[in-house]
């Protein structure tokens, strides 16, 4: 599991408040979004993946098919991809 912490500066914060109305709140939303949207795409790569393999079956949950995408043999994420 990933801890993750960033300090901000007192000036950064003041220009969070301008516009939010709770910084965590916000902070917790957009990680939230992200999550949803990655784990949405990863879904879509394993649906394209088991078509092209000609699966018969495949998992309906979207997130059992993003977890089966990682098992998958040859799997590699976006850094390894990269490389």
């Amino acid at each position: 599991m990933l801890i993750y912490m960033r300090t901000i500066t007192d000036e950064e914060q003041k220009f969070l408040e301008h516009d939010l109305l709770d910084i965590k709140e916000w902070i917790d939303k957009a990680i939230e979004g992200k999550i949803n949207n990655c784990s949405k795409r990863a879904a879509l790569a394993y649906k394209e993946e088991a078509l092209q393999q000609g699966l018969k079956t495949i998992p309906i949950d979207s997130k059992d098919c993003a977890l089966a995408l990682f098992n998958s043999k040859g799997y590699k994420n976006r850094q390894a991809r990269e490389q």
